[in-house]
């Protein structure tokens, strides 16, 4: 098959005349079922060019795929929150404990920085990652989350859960999501909704500040 076209029949008797005399040549007659799965087909077409004919000019498009043309690595600066000689930093409203290291990322992130964050396990990513998901949607923002294993959606999606947010999450991964379950998350959400209350102006922040 081409697309939804049936391909031209194949003329096997003429074949067959057309290789008799050729050396190992045989031509048979075989059919071969399967089935098959076409639940990533639309992220296939996605990479379709023609599809996306601007994304190339998107500033965070050609950053991520061209990188920056600098021979220099910025460095993130740590910020001071605790100290009275400090200038005044703006302290992120989060929803999980915080260390000064994870604050300094969201300033950053929250300015409109593009960053890395990196670090072994056991360091805190996926809180710092929920409580940066958490501030955005205080901040009236939609969040994608992007990641490769399962694992860690379903780590964060947990913290938020902890953190009364789960409603505002929609977990999509792959094709193993089933159906009913994302139908189910989506009608849960739509019973939710006008049945919260608007964001204060200021959120009791839950930090703690790294020595």
């Amino acid at each position: 098959m081409n697309g939804s076209r049936l391909a031209a029949p194949i003329d096997h008797e003429r074949l067959t005349q057309a290789t008799v005399r050729k050396a190992r040549w045989r031509v048979r007659r075989q059919i071969t079922l399967s089935l098959l799965s076409f639940g990533k087909l639309l992220m296939y077409r996605d990479l379709d060019p023609t599809v996306w004919p601007q994304i190339g000019a998107h500033p965070i498009v050609r950053e991520l795929f061209e990188s920056r043309k600098s021979n220099v690595v910025a460095h993130a600066s740590e910020y001071v929150f605790d100290e009275d000689h400090a200038p005044p930093v703006p302290h992120p409203d989060v929803v999980l404990d915080a260390d000064s290291s994870q604050l300094s990322a969201l300033v950053d992130a929250i300015r409109g920085r593009n960053l890395v964050i990196e670090g072994p396990p056991g360091t805190g990513k996926p809180q710092t990652i929920s409580n940066l998901i958490a501030v955005a949607l205080a901040q009236g923002k939609t969040v994608l989350f992007v990641s490769e294993k399962l694992a860690a959606l379903q780590v964060v999606r947990r913290r938020l859960d902890q953190a009364g947010l789960g409603h505002f999450c929609l977990e999509l991964h792959s094709h193993k999501s089933r159906k009913d379950a994302v139908l189910r998350d989506v009608e849960a959400r739509l019973d939710a909704s006008g049945s919260f209350a608007s964001v204060p102006n200021h959120v009791p922040v839950q930090g703690r500040r790294c020595s």
